[in-house]
């Protein structure tokens, strides 16, 4: 299954093999000030309309009842997790991702830039083996605020490649991870007839990677909608990553399961040759096929 911990790992692949490759040093000039993301980056805000419509609703309250205490209802979620994740079995399903690569330390759009889209499609299968296949790729590079590059590439990829492994963190809320993490219930809200916790969390460790933030769950079913987070402690990938101050993961629900749907992530690389300075990543599952584990993509 797609986890939190899974989807910092694309997100972070994506955005390190998408950014290493030759650019060459350019003379920037005196940088303007700062203009508005365009309409095509993800680094202006994302709307969520679970969480929207909570903020909509004039007469939400807050609630004191019922008085779980936080260890239980961590126990509880990881035990929705795991079931979750033994229920979806194999599967396939297709990520499309967008990358955005800053090749200088200006924040607006006028420097140099490249914008990547990729689409590929990805399979478990019942032995939990995790392979992928690029369906489809565009490149854009600007510079200047304009277009200098702008290549297409629609050949399908028959090759399987294995998934790179795990990082080496622990992530929260999964049975496994054990008291490694400290939570707290920061919110209960009533939205509509609808009872919803807002849980912080951060690793208990400060010298092992991990991450800290906020879920928010229902608490009639103790789903995961959204996690909103950064990374603490060492990097996880200390070669090339220096630091992810922002992470997204959100799920939906796919027919009686619930699935991870977009992840979204900043990442600061290190000062390298060959390296930009920063990369943003957003990732959308699509076209989901449970229990089939990819039928008719495979070589």
């Amino acid at each position: 299954m797609i986890t939190a911990g899974r989807a910092i790992q694309l997100v972070v692949v994506v955005a390190v093999l998408s950014a290493w490759r030759p650019a060459p040093a350019i003379a920037t000039p005196e940088a303007p000030p700062p203009a508005a993301a365009p309409t095509d980056s993800i680094i202006a805000s994302t709307d969520d309309p679970w969480l929207d419509a909570a903020d909509a609703v004039a007469d939400t309250v807050t609630v004191t009842a019922p008085r779980l205490k936080v260890s239980e209802l961590v126990r509880l979620i990881g035990e929705r997790m795991r079931r979750d994740e033994r229920r979806l079995g194999a599967y396939a399903v297709t990520a499309i991702s967008r990358t955005e690569i800053f090749h200088d330390d200006r924040a607006d759009t006028l420097g140099h830039r490249t914008v990547i889209s990729e689409a590929s499609r990805l399979s478990v299968d019942r032995d939990g083996e995790r392979r992928s296949a690029r369906l489809r790729r565009a490149e854009r590079e600007y510079r200047d605020g304009k277009l200098e590059k702008d290549e297409l590439d629609t050949d399908i990829g028959r090759e399987w490649s294995e998934e790179a492994g795990d990082l080496a963190m622990d992530m929260p809320f999964l049975l496994t991870s054990g008291d490694r993490y400290s939570y707290e219930i920061l919110e209960r809200r009533l939205i509509g007839d609808r009872l919803v916790f807002a849980i912080g969390f951060e690793p208990r460790n400060s010298f092992s990677p991990g991450i800290a933030g906020t879920v928010w769950i229902d608490h009639g079913d103790l789903v995961i909608r959204r996690m909103e987070g950064r990374l603490v402690g060492p990097s996880p990938a200390p070669l090339f990553v220096a630091d992810v101050p922002r992470f997204t993961w959100k799920q939906r629900q796919e027919g009686d399961l619930w699935v991870s749907d977009e992840f979204e992530a900043e990442i600061v690389l290190r000062k390298l040759p060959l390296l930009p300075s920063r990369v943003t990543a957003r990732v959308r599952l699509r076209d989901w096929d449970i229990g089939g584990a990819g039928a008719g993509v495979g070589p």
